[in-house]
């Protein structure tokens, strides 16, 4: 596994300007448009000579926030798991265990260097005593004062950082700094230790020395770390020709998921509304509740008696045809007809969040055909961009993004 470099594109981009080889692994991996015309993916894209990146649309591409990204990504998987919310909101994560197993080992590394063994050792008169063997295996002395021990058993520790296990995780922590450094923390790490390397580099051989060190650990941080370097030989070492690719199909589910996170005063309002309901030709009432009603964030400010509804879109919208459209729009003017059904007197806001540092639409509405004055029947949406980064951050952060908050109650 040979250091390789990093290339950086960006989701939706067209599938025509990447290299033929990356068209290639995207159409393969189903990950890319409907039309089949724009990438549809976020995260790594990993040839043996080359790690391709594909940043959310509105990103700069630049390497300092790469890592951010993979984080962001690994913790929206932790909690979309923990809701069982995968299958339903059409998250498409994947291929996330390796990179996962390669965070694990490399994470240790930074935080508690190479491998050391512990040994312990019996011995006499010297070390700390060890009461239990010493009354087993030593008369004492009786005096005044009770029994008196003239001999002890004792035991001393000692570090062995020269081990083949050693060796063995050094090899591999190397190997993966080199290829993945950059893309989980910005920079490589690792430094030379002085270690000799491997007395084979069979992956078979890598595995059973492993196996037998696991056997002897007692540390839960020592075991961790085996069971994953374990893992990582069993599936992916041997694979250094491979193409790995992780990351997530549809960012839009993020999207929504981390400005659910990031914004305050949310409140869900989904099991209120009106649901879907059918009559069959004998009288029998079906409902579809799953069929109902879905925002993707209402926030609420008591103290005006105001509901935001906000729709996170993960759109360009920085033309008509990156624009949301009638459909978009429709789903919001109902909406907003549903919280005024539960809430009369409250005044209800519609929004769209849009990713982007610089706005070009300010708000959307239903206009006269003729002289452009708007529909009073419809109400307006507001259009609303936020710089993608600064969402990320904020998510994997776990920080309220409160300029965005109070606008949205204001």
């Amino acid at each position: 596994m040979q250091p390789n470099t990093i290339a950086i594109f960006s989701d939706r981009a067209q599938i025509s300007s990447l290299p033929s080889n990356v068209q290639e692994i995207l159409k393969k991996e189903g990950l890319i448009s409907v039309r089949g015309k724009k990438v549809s993916f976020s995260g790594l894209i990993n040839t043996p000579d080359k790690s391709f990146i594909f940043m959310p649309r509105q990103t700069p591409h630049e390497k300092k926030y790469i890592p951010k990204l993979f984080e962001a990504i690994r913790k929206y998987s932790r909690e979309v798991s923990s809701l069982r919310e995968a299958n339903d909101d059409g998250s498409g994560l994947t291929g996330l265990e390796p990179l996962s197993i390669i965070h694990q080992v490399l994470s240790d590394y930074r935080l508690n260097g190479i491998y050391t063994r512990r040994d312990s050792h019996i011995t006499v008169n010297k070390g700390k005593p060890n009461w239990g063997r010493t009354i087993n295996r030593y008369s004492p002395y009786l005096s005044s004062k009770g029994p008196v021990y003239i001999d002890y058993t004792g035991s001393s520790s000692h570090n062995q950082s020269d081990t083949e296990a050693s060796r063995i995780h050094a090899y591999i922590v190397k190997k993966l700094d080199e290829r993945y450094g950059e893309i989980l923390f910005s920079h490589k790490s690792y430094s030379e230790d002085g270690l000799l390397p491997p007395r084979s580099l069979d992956p078979s051989y890598f595995e059973s020395v492993i196996k037998a060190e696991l056997q002897q650990l007692y540390s839960d941080r020592d075991v961790q770390l085996f069971k994953f370097i374990l893992q990582y030989l069993k599936k992916y070492h041997g694979n250094q020709n491979s193409t790995i690719t992780t990351g997530i199909q549809n960012f839009h589910s993020l999207w929504e998921h981390m400005l659910r996170k990031t914004i305050s005063g949310a409140v869900d309002l989904n099991s209120q509304f009106s649901i879907p309901t059918y009559v069959d030709l004998s009288g029998g009432i079906h409902t579809a509740p799953k069929k109902g009603q879905r925002t993707d964030l209402i926030v609420h400010c008591p103290e005006k008696n105001l509901y935001s509804i906000v729709d996170a879109k993960y759109y360009d919208a920085k033309h008509l045809t990156s624009a949301p459209g009638w459909g978009d729009l429709l789903k919001q003017f109902f909406y907003a007809k549903a919280v005024h059904s539960l809430y009369p007197r409250a005044e209800v806001r519609n929004y769209f969040i849009f990713p982007g540092t610089g706005p070009l639409f300010e708000y959307a509405y239903m206009a006269n055909r003729e002289d452009k004055s708007a529909d009073e029947n419809y109400e307006a949406i507001s259009c609303l961009y936020i710089d993608p980064i600064k969402v990320i951050n904020a998510f994997t952060d776990g920080r309220v993004l409160e300029d965005i908050s109070r606008k949205l109650v204001t």
